[in-house]
């Protein structure tokens, strides 16, 4: 009994039992019943702070204000099914609306390629130049020959590794165990391009040369045309006049080195005359179709690799009398490649303002008609009383 703890209610009523002694007294003291009430009230002060340091006294009442409060909220929803309902759609909308443009947003700019140390990466090209292929250039070298970056790969010496990838993503048409014709998104890329990028295959091994006829297929299709069955692997998929061997797969989450762009295989890069029959472009000093990337070795800074890179293409230049005014722009590559990532960017930022702009205005206009709600409840309540 002497651990009994009062509640609200108890309270409440001794409040209540108080302020009637006080009443009691000042009646048999000659007050009138009205006044005696009035002056009992105003002697006690105010009974609702009284409650409510009672029940902030007590603890959970935090817990108890925003039930109380839930359950409040709930109330004025049902009376008005119609408005809130719609209030709701409204608010989901545009909250949807923003999270997939921050998302898009993020994965394109922001968010590192799901390799390895992705710090560490550096590219040698600008993918997102455009122009000549092919001929003499003078200015940023935007694309390598197959020669050049075999020289450079051979020579480097800040970089663990450099490794290469052709400028498109390729639809081909293939046969896979004899049936029927089919279309994939291929690569082609240079035997080291897993080992430089970092990436660990999900079954299986990558190719480790340049040669062929080889095949590593994306998770995703391993997964969507496959099924992921370990059967896969060995499994002859006809291309052209060729016959390729799937010898992995790689891990789940690796789409390539370009942002946008999902290739289903990779090829090694000296199948590139099977791939396109009557061109040779590995053997074409003039042809520039390459992207490189390389690996920074540890404590080697970008500054660094940029005046090796100057010293080494300077000399192939010098070896190949070709013209002088061209030079390579080393540059951080962690979140890979997007194409159109500057224009992406500022086209981006206005729309993620319009975005948040719509998001502002729906929330206010909520707001506001809360407020209304409340103000016209107020105003009966004042009525009434």
């Amino acid at each position: 009994m002497f651990w009994r703890r009062r509640e609200p209610g108890d309270f409440g009523a001794e409040i209540e039992a108080h302020i009637q002694l006080e009443v009691e007294r000042l009646v048999q003291q000659g007050v009138s019943q009205a006044e005696a009430c009035r002056r009992a009230r105003s002697a006690f002060g105010n009974a609702t702070r009284a409650r409510e340091q009672f029940q902030e006294s007590r603890g959970w009442t935090g817990a108890e204000t925003v039930l109380r409060d839930i359950r409040f909220g709930l109330r004025m929803l049902a009376r008005h099914p119609a408005s809130s309902a719609a209030t709701a759609a409204t608010l989901a909308l545009v909250i949807g609306m923003n999270t997939a443009i921050f998302s898009v947003v993020h994965t394109a700019l922001f968010r590192p390629l799901p390799v390895r140390h992705p710090e560490e990466l550096v590219m040698l090209t600008d993918p997102d130049a455009f122009g000549v292929l092919g001929g003499v250039m003078t200015g940023p070298r935007y694309l390598l020959s197959y020669a050049e970056f075999g020289q450079l790969r051979e020579r480097a010496a800040s970089v663990s590794g450099l490794c290469a990838s052709g400028l498109t993503l390729e639809r081909w048409q293939l046969r896979v165990s004899g049936g029927a014709p089919e279309e994939a998104r291929g690569r082609m890329v240079s035997g080291n391009y897993f080992a430089v990028f970092g990436v660990t295959p999900a079954i299986g091994h990558f190719f480790a040369d340049d040669q062929g006829p080889y095949a590593v297929i994306s998770y995703d299709y391993w997964q969507r045309r496959f099924g992921g069955s370990p059967a896969v692997l060995g499994m002859p998929v006809r291309f052209h006049q060729t016959t390729l061997t799937v010898t992995g797969v790689a891990r789940r989450g690796f789409r390539g080195e370009t942002v946008g762009q999902n290739p289903d295989m990779w090829l090694p890069l000296r199948m590139q005359p099977l791939v396109m029959p009557g061109t040779d472009e590995l053997n074409n000093d003039i042809v520039m179709w390459l992207h490189v990337f390389g690996r920074r070795k540890p404590g080697v800074t970008v500054a660094h690799v940029q005046a090796e890179m100057s010293a080494l293409f300077r000399h192939l230049l010098e070896e190949k009398r070709s013209e002088p005014n061209q030079r390579l722009i080393v540059r951080p590559a962690p979140r890979g490649v997007f194409l159109g990532r500057d224009a992406f960017s500022l086209q981006w930022a206005v729309l993620s303002a319009l975005a948040a702009l719509v998001l502002l205005l729906a929330c206010a206009n909520t707001a506001s008609l809360l407020l209304a709600r409340a103000t016209g409840r107020a105003r009966a309540a004042g009525a009434a009383g």
